[in-house]
């Protein structure tokens, strides 16, 4: 799991318990007149596998949730299996065929926001940034009293250059909802591109300090203290980051490889460049942080590190960007 979520205790009991609850129903099935209808336990089962499908996804058991979806009839769960399957879909970067499924469930529930909110969510993860902002504005249009939808629109607008109006948005998120950490994160990312790093640094330490944590805090908080010319600070966060994130995102080691060479620690560098993309063979930002050592080209630090928090701010916690289900 990609981030330390206190909330996420929670969801983890609530999920035990409904599972007890279904090992108890059991899967009750009865015959009456030749024809299979439903029990009032057996409609539970579906409520409770209906409630469980959801949070196992808020739990990022994609696999395990994507089966209790497929197992809900559609007839009383049409939009939620959609909504839930399109989610998995998209997390599992299967986009193609989540792109497919929602161009169904649209079809079929044209009205549906948290459908529309679904395919803005994989546009952003597409890289269609002018498309996912429009889909959030038409789930708006239908859902004009859902902060998750208001929050999803300050990442389209952050995602297309628009870090004032974001940050304004968020500023009121928030304010209104001062417990939730997600909305300090993105705060703080839309600080640091208006050139705000001390502000930005305090919503990331604000979001560490309700106990979560993720790549992007620590990759955020990191380029913070960069940008203000605290390298010691920058050093110690981005070392910790990665001590906790391990496999979290290639950007961590990437920025660390940075800090090291920019305090002349050359093999200390090159060792955790090396260990990263043994995580990650694929990543080009490491590769080409390697060839740079291997030229023996100083880095432009400040450019490529700015690449590197932006790619973490793409990629992590929709990780952090997830439509949350009306209960």
């Amino acid at each position: 799991m990609n981030k330390i979520d206190p909330r996420l205790k929670e969801i983890q009991n609530e999920i035990e318990n409904i599972r007890k609850i279904l090992v108890r129903y059991g899967e009750m099935e009865i015959q009456n007149e030749g024809k299979t209808r439903k029990t009032k336990g057996e409609a539970r089962i579906d409520e409770l596998r209906a409630r469980l499908a959801w949070l196992l996804l808020d739990a990022e058991e994609y696999h395990e949730g994507l089966i209790h979806y497929q197992k809900l009839p559609w007839g009383v769960y049409g939009e939620k299996k959609y909504i839930g399957i399109s989610r998995a879909l998209i997390e599992l970067e299967e986009y193609s065929e989540a792109g497919k499924f929602l161009a169904k469930g649209l079809k079929r529930f044209p009205e549906s926001g948290p459908l529309m909110v679904a395919r803005g969510l994989l546009n952003r993860r597409i890289g269609d940034s002018y498309e996912a902002l429009q889909d959030f504005r038409k789930a708006f249009e239908l859902m004009p009293d859902d902060r998750h939808v208001i929050y999803d629109i300050s990442l389209g607008l952050n995602d297309m250059g628009y870090s004032l109006e974001a940050s304004n948005i968020l500023r009121k998120l928030v304010k209104n909802y001062p417990d939730d950490p997600e909305y300090a994160l993105e705060l703080g990312h839309a600080l640091t591109e208006l050139g705000y790093p001390w502000d930005a640094v305090s919503y990331f330490r604000k979001t560490l300090k309700m106990g979560f944590e993720s790549p992007a805090v620590y990759g955020g908080l990191s380029f913070a203290y960069m940008n203000l010319g605290m390298k010691n600070e920058a050093l110690k966060v981005a070392e910790e980051g990665l001590r906790k994130f391990p496999e979290g995102h290639p950007g961590l080691y990437e920025n660390l490889g940075e800090l090291y060479r920019l305090m002349g620690w050359q093999a200390e560098a090159r060792e955790i460049l090396d260990k990263g993309l043994k995580i990650f063979p694929d990543d080009e930002s490491l590769k080409k942080l390697l060839e740079d050592m291997d030229n023996d080209s100083p880095s432009d630090f400040n450019k490529r590190l700015r690449i590197s928090a932006l790619l973490m701010f793409l990629t992590s916690f929709l990780k952090k960007s997830l439509h949350k289900e009306k209960k």
